[in-house]
């Protein structure tokens, strides 16, 4: 099956209300993770690559390796550049066959984040792709807690996808990256407010964390991408820290030490695509 984009992919979750999950890959173990798990649920996913992942496996490395394994899936795959900050960046992404991208300019004032995002969106656009925006300050993992008076203003938000032509709008409600120190509160009128306002996608970031209800409360009312990668990259070590513990100290081959951690990766998953409800969509 073809790699999609946002376009087609978010577009069917937002008229069937299903969510899809936008999942971190690190290196190749985790990518053939995703994608074999995807298939066995029947889900299309998001193959999600940021910075930190990039710098460490090689930036176009990762992503041919990805979209190699997206190319040949069963299910529906995008392989996605996540929170670029910088035109290069999105453009390289570009250049090494991303099939949707984000520009990040949620940390500039509002008229210069709708300057980026518009050119960054001719640059998409121009190569067949979709993109995501985003408007609002998020928490941050080892940073503050979400702010009120950081979250997406609903007005702002009409503003900025009519005038920036983007697929997908990140929004902040409360949410946070990484894991919430307390537990988390979302702002669901506002999430409607901004539902009324906006008819394209509604992408939620942060999802690690946030209680099940509240996931699909936030897909009843128009999310339909969730990125989930501290809960993904936990499960993993959590597996590997286990196969480890058992195997003792005389184990010698690598190959026996991970399957244990892609299976404890693997559950995560299948329990995120069915709380996503994007099991069977495929």
């Amino acid at each position: 099956m073809p790699l999609t984009t946002f376009h087609k992919l978010l577009n069917d979750a937002k008229d069937r209300k299903y969510a899809v999950g936008s999942f971190n890959a690190w290196d190749m173990l985790s990518a053939r993770n995703i994608i074999a798990t995807a298939e066995a649920m029947r889900s299309p996913v998001i193959i999600s690559l940021w910075k930190t992942e990039l710098d460490f496996a090689g930036e176009k490395e990762l992503f041919e390796l990805c979209i190699s394994y997206g190319r040949s899936a069963r299910v529906p795959v995008i392989v996605f550049l996540d929170h670029a900050q910088e035109l290069e960046d999105l453009k390289r992404a570009i250049s090494f066959g991303a099939t949707s991208v984000m520009i990040d300019g949620s940390h500039l004032p509002i008229q210069k984040n709708i300057a980026l995002t518009s050119r960054a969106a001719e640059i998409a656009h121009h190569a067949g792709i979709s993109i995501e925006g985003e408007l609002g300050i998020l928490g941050e993992e080892e940073g503050s807690e979400p702010q009120e008076d950081g979250f997406t203003d609903v007005l702002q938000a009409e503003r900025f996808v009519r005038e920036t032509g983007i697929d997908a709008l990140a929004v902040a409600i409360g949410n946070a990256h990484g894991y919430y120190r307390k537990a988390p509160n979302l702002d669901f009128a506002r999430l409607e407010s901004i539902r009324v306002r906006v008819n394209i996608p509604l992408v939620l970031h942060g999802g690690s964390g946030i209680p099940d209800r509240d996931l699909q409360r936030a897909i009843d009312m128009g999310i339909t991408k969730v990125n989930i990668g501290a809960e993904g990259r936990t499960a993993f070590v959590a597996g590997l820290r286990k196969a480890l513990s058992d195997m003792g100290e005389n184990e010698r081959w690598p190959h026996r030490i991970f399957p244990g951690a892609l299976e404890s990766h693997a559950a995560l998953l299948r329990e995120r695509m069915v709380c996503l409800r994007s099991d069977g969509k495929a």
